[in-house]
């Protein structure tokens, strides 16, 4: 018996330097808890939960994870639900399980569960709808709220339903929809009840297809900090990405004038910034390169960039100067 492969999830121990690390085997209804330390792994416990053991088809149908605050570990799966557990950090034990009977018990694609930063909603991602889960609420059934189903977009021709999930950095739950798309869906208030959470379908869109449908199975890090996540992080979600390539700026250092080789003939708009980001000098461009005075600054580091005008690719060509006497 092999263990399920999408469920393995780990958590720092409340020592601040071992690790927790929890799995679960096919044709098993058991959970298995290991301690990592200075002297390797070591089985701590095994603990049985039900009466229906986990299927070969678990395996890559759903994942676990822990809470942001710790007390908690949760697993998901389509064909075997939703189970809740509390978690103790100094013993590894899992007690106090809670099952929600979220299953589609015929074969589907992968779903995925989230915690809010709080720690109190689950986010289940299940195919076709999105459900928020209010652990407060002693019966989980009471706590479920159907937040959105999945609709089909012209401009998302391979489809991007509800595949993993994934608590960034920046307070936002995202949530990928397999292989083979633009999009990303957008929690962006995630700590709010119900519809609140304010969730965004195809909220993110990204410059090419993505490849795969998973995000990296990290361990549940800041867990003993003052702020599970970074509100200083910003994102922007409504503006186009773009990406970075080295323009050709002459001579480097220079004392007067600099002169710009645009690339591929492109028309488009060049600007220059000192190192605070204030704009010092902008313009429009058309020609095949571009000889510009710049006597008039002082002597320090600017950023030259070019944007084309006709700017498929969402390519922004850049480079570092240095004005010297």
């Amino acid at each position: 018996k092999g263990y399920l492969s999408s469920f393995l999830t780990s958590i720092q121990h409340n020592n601040g330097k071992d690790w927790w690390i929890i799995n679960l085997k096919e044709i098993d209804n058991v959970f298995y808890s290991y301690l990592l330390s200075e002297d390797g792994f070591e089985l701590i416990d095994s603990t049985v939960i039900g009466d229906n053991p986990f299927g070969r088809n678990s395996s890559a149908s759903g994942d676990a994870k822990f809470s942001p605050d710790g007390s908690k570990y949760v697993c998901f799966s389509l064909f075997d639900g939703v189970w809740v557990t509390d978690f103790d950090r100094e013993t590894g034990a899992l007690t106090n399980f809670k099952f929600l009977n979220l299953t589609i018990p015929q074969f589907v694609t992968f779903s995925s569960v989230e915690f809010s930063p709080n720690s109190r909603f689950l986010y289940l991602s299940a195919t076709d709808t999105l459900w928020q889960v209010d652990l407060w609420e002693d019966n989980l059934e009471d706590g479920k709220v159907l937040i959105d189903t999945y609709v089909d977009d012209e401009e998302d021709i391979f489809g991007t339903r509800f595949f993993t999930s994934t608590l960034g950095p920046d307070y936002r739950i995202y949530i990928r929809g397999g292989s083979s798309s633009l999009f990303m869906h957008v929690i962006h208030k995630p700590d709010e009840k119900g519809l609140d959470c304010d969730f965004e379908l195809r909220g993110l869109r990204m410059p090419y297809f993505y490849s795969t449908g998973s995000f990296p199975n990290f361990p549940r890090f800041r867990v003993d900090e003052d702020e599970i996540c970074d509100p200083s992080i910003t994102t922007f979600l409504a503006e186009d990405i773009f990406y970075r390539r080295q323009l050709d700026v002459y001579p480097n250092p220079f004392v007067d004038h600099i002169n710009i080789k645009l690339p591929d003939n492109h028309k488009g708009h060049i600007q220059i910034t000192n190192m605070t980001g204030q704009r010092v000098w902008q313009g429009y461009n058309s020609e095949l390169g571009r000889n510009i005075d710049l006597h008039a600054l002082p002597t320090g580091t600017y950023n030259v960039e070019f944007l084309p005008e006709d700017n498929a690719d969402r390519v922004i060509y850049t480079r570092r100067v240095v004005k010297v006497e």
